[in-house]
């Protein structure tokens, strides 16, 4: 196997991964807008929760920015 298709299999895993935690990231922060209009939480925890998202598309954003790890 050539270092060049390893590293593009790394390249297309890395892409697979932050789609879906880019999806899975949306998803969550609707279903906390969704439970706070419910009223099955309250506010508190919804920006409690916001504030989590937010740290989480951080990282990934760092993680996909940092193609060297």
């Amino acid at each position: 196997m050539s270092i060049l298709f390893m590293e593009s299999q790394e390249i297309l895993l890395r892409l697979n991964f932050l789609e879906i935690s880019y999806g899975s990231l949306k998803e969550s922060k609707y279903l906390l807008y969704f439970s706070l209009r419910e009223k099955y939480i309250i506010e508190d925890e919804y920006r409690t929760g916001m504030k989590l998202a937010e740290e989480i598309s951080r990282r990934n954003r760092s993680y996909a920015l940092d193609g060297n790890k």
